[in-house]
């Protein structure tokens, strides 16, 4: 008797397990269903004049440069940058720059009224005369040895005192070329000195006014700069600086114009890595024709490093955002569209990565998603 209600339990064992694997077996085709009729949901079948204005584009791997991205601010090319000091004792005159003025190398910025320049030009006429008087003397001694009216070692004075006449000569019309000042013998004394630009540029600052009085070791005068070109300083993470060189090409974009792109190439790289932020700096020369860029301008830099990796790139006329999300169509049929939710990384050259939703091969909008995304809203 207990062996037939053991073998009874035993079959309404195998019966109930039966029965959950029946029920399981049913609940899947309905899950598949769901699945399909969701789906079903989100394509689209459009017609043939609507597809007219689509523009279609079959999504391939592209090979892209690999980008290092960086934060700098913008300075003064330190290359291109003349500082104007006195360069003697003196009061400023004819003054003709202010600050923005822009100059040529060798235009006169003002002259410098000097006592140092007079004694200068006084020592040069005065060392000149010698000079000929000098020479006049080493002509009659010489012409009275030739006569036998005079002595070799009359003769052999007078070249000494040429030979010497002329080192002064020489060296007092040098302290007139550091000055800026030409040898002048005709008698006229003046006492101003040129100060010329020695390079061209913008005056971006003047701390000299007309009249003043001023002294060589004081502060510049004025600063000229070409602003045609600027120097940028990122902060390179030091785990990153073994793919930084010398020489490789850079893109930057800043606040104050987000829409515009400037050319830059690495200029150096710094020697010392901060130790709280564990970064180097590293210096960018940027291109700068139309002046646009200033300095402490800040700048988010892109720097291409000569590597690259394989990606999705598609249109950004393809992708559209709906809340945080961002879609695109993807053609399933002759006729038929369907959204798909893509994973995007950053835009270049009006073209998005995608990290994720789409394969190469398949065909998607890349153009007129709007369309499709306004009779998709009708429809729901």
């Amino acid at each position: 008797m207990i062996r037939r209600i053991g073998w009874l339990g035993v079959g309404a064992l195998v019966l109930g397990l039966c029965g959950c694997h029946k029920e399981r077996a049913m609940e899947k085709p309905a899950e598949k269903k769901e699945e399909k009729a969701s789906a079903d949901a989100a394509a689209m079948k459009v017609d043939a004049e609507m597809l007219h204005n689509l523009k279609l584009e079959k999504v391939r791997e592209e090979n892209r440069q690999v980008v290092l991205a960086a934060t700098g601010k913008l300075q003064f090319n330190e290359d291109e940058v003349a500082r104007i000091i006195a360069p003697v004792n003196g009061q400023v005159q004819q003054l003709s720059v202010k600050v923005g003025s822009e100059v040529r190398k060798g235009d006169r910025l003002f002259f410098l009224r000097s006592r140092d320049a007079a004694a200068a030009m006084t020592d040069y006429m005065e060392e000149t005369k010698d000079l000929e008087l000098a020479l006049k003397t080493q002509r009659m001694a010489k012409d009275l040895f030739d006569h036998q009216a005079g002595s070799r070692m009359a003769v052999e004075q007078a070249q000494r005192d040429v030979d010497k006449a002329k080192v002064r000569v020489a060296r007092t019309e040098e302290a007139l070329h550091i000055l800026g000042l030409n040898p002048s013998t005709d008698g006229k004394l003046d006492p101003r000195i040129p100060v010329l630009s020695p390079r061209s540029g913008t005056v971006i600052e003047r701390s000299v006014t007309e009249g003043q009085f001023v002294q060589p070791e004081h502060d510049p005068l004025a600063i000229i700069s070409d602003l045609s070109t600027l120097w940028a300083l990122a902060d390179i993470f030091e785990h990153d600086m073994r793919h930084v060189r010398v020489g490789q090409r850079a893109q930057l974009t800043t606040a104050a114009y987000p829409d515009r792109v400037f050319n830059a190439q690495v200029s150096y790289i710094g020697q010392v890595i901060d130790s709280e932020t564990r970064t180097v700096k590293v210096r960018f020369t940027v291109l700068n024709p139309d002046r646009t860029l200033k300095p402490e301008m800040f700048a988010s830099v892109k720097l291409f490093l000569n590597e690259s990796e394989k990606c999705i790139l598609v249109p950004t006329t393809a992708v559209f955002a709906i809340g945080e999300k961002s879609y695109v169509y993807r053609k399933t049929g002759e006729n038929d569209f369907v959204r798909i939710e893509v994973k995007v990384d950053g835009t270049e050259a009006g073209r998005i990565r995608i990290l994720a939703g789409l394969n190469p091969g398949q065909e998607i909008v890349s153009a007129g998603a709007l369309l499709l995304r306004q009779m998709e809203a009708r429809k729901q």
